[in-house]
């Protein structure tokens, strides 16, 4: 059995629904580079606002009506202006072209969104879960939920309710304040369950981020682990516990990696990666393999003059190699 963290869109971003409820939505933008999270039933001249919030100097928004729009909401003039939105397989939204014009908007409309995007009413929230044979007591202060987030404090128990250890986090992202929640799974093949929280999104990476905390079966206590946590911030990541793997892949500035680590207890070991630079020199790529022989590493780099290399077909026949 794999296990695997991606960033996953809603279904009905894609297709028309008859649901007219606030939906959590994910939000992308390479050029200024953001991840955001707004949820809202607003509308404004007849269009259906899925999703607004703060950018820079703008409110941007993402609206439905027959398509999707992406949409700026100068906070100098009060005017909206837009582009069509193009749709990237896999991880969110990219501007397009083919800008459109839209009226200025209506004073009490304009105030209410500045109102409710620029100033979030914060709160408190506190929940009790059980997971196999701890209770975790999250306990959420200045809840903001346009953010996602506060400072929150993780407290565990035993079964029996007595008080084990805690830790805090201003960073750990939740769906909702009615999903107060992280995952629980055997992250480093030793048998026992470790702790996975969701931290949000680096933009121009494409990439999911989450905060890891493996048992210590010698303590009893969940230890925090900044090796798995960068490991595991990628396009995806999938553990394969049959051959004990960890495979994540990544990118950024031109770049790809594709990685396989090894895992016993809290220690994990590179055994392979592929790193390929798109922009090294016209239409060439660089591609770079190193594996782990015999204690040592073996690095081999390549030029290929191929303007659409195949990176997919690369990483097929590396691990075959």
């Amino acid at each position: 059995m794999k296990k695997s963290l991606f960033l996953l869109l809603p279904l009905c971003l894609l297709v028309s629904c008859a649901d007219k409820k606030p939906i959590d939505l994910f939000l992308h933008d390479q050029k200024w580079d953001y991840y955001h999270f707004i949820r809202t039933n607003d509308s404004i001249h007849g269009y259906k606002f899925s999703a607004y919030f703060r950018e820079k100097d703008s409110i941007v928004g993402v609206f439905r009506n027959d398509s999707l729009f992406f949409t700026r909401i100068d906070l100098s003039n009060k005017v909206a202006s837009g582009d069509y939105l193009g749709i990237k397989k896999g991880n969110g939204f990219f501007v397009a072209s083919d800008s459109i014009n839209l009226q200025p908007i209506p004073e009490k409309d304009f105030n209410r969104i500045v109102d409710s995007t620029m100033n979030p009413k914060l709160s408190h929230l506190n929940k009790r879960l059980k997971k196999g044979d701890f209770i975790f007591e999250i306990d959420v202060q200045n809840w903001n939920p346009h953010e996602r987030k506060g400072l929150t404090t993780v407290k565990v128990f035993d079964k029996k309710g007595n008080y084990l250890q805690q830790f805090q986090s201003d960073q750990f992202e939740f769906p909702n304040e009615k999903k107060l929640d992280f995952e629980y799974a055997d992250y480093n093949f030793d048998n026992q369950n470790d702790l996975a929280f969701f931290l949000g999104n680096i933009g121009n990476r494409n990439a999911v981020i989450s905060e890891f905390y493996l048992f210590d079966k010698r303590n009893g206590k969940f230890i925090h682990s900044e090796t798995l946590s960068g490991i595991a911030s990628g396009m995806g990541t999938t553990w394969d516990e049959k051959r004990k793997r960890i495979i994540s892949e990544s990118s950024g500035g031109g770049e790809y990696d594709y990685k396989i680590h090894s895992s016993k207890d809290t220690n994990f070991v590179l055994l392979k990666k592929l790193r390929v630079n798109f922009g090294f020199r016209g239409d060439s790529v660089l591609v770079t393999r190193t594996t782990l022989k015999n204690g040592k590493y073996d690095t081999i780099k390549r030029t290929i003059r191929e303007k659409n290399f195949d990176y997919r077909a690369a990483v097929k026949k590396f691990l075959n190699e």
